[in-house]
């Protein structure tokens, strides 16, 4: 499970489980385009949003991340 799906499952979307957590949508799409890393204190204040463990909520950044990494790779293989 990614990020986005997590969002969904938990019945929100990223403008609103940031805001809650006091973070930026923005924020949320860096951690799942892998552009910056979640400090634990932020990860922390968005796990209690969405009521699932940080553990939890860091596999599905992780997962996020892998998904964009490997888009990126076939986006450049494919433009050779």
């Amino acid at each position: 499970m990614n990020l986005s799906q997590l969002l969904h499952f938990c019945g929100t979307n990223r403008q609103r489980a940031g805001t809650a957590a006091g973070l930026s949508p923005t924020t949320l799409r860096n951690w799942e385009l892998g552009l910056t890393m979640a400090r634990r204190s932020r990860m922390e204040l968005l796990a209690v949003e969405l009521g699932v463990s940080v553990e939890k909520l860091a596999s599905c950044i992780a997962s996020s991340r892998r998904a964009a990494k490997r888009a990126a790779s076939r986006r450049s293989s494919g433009s050779r």
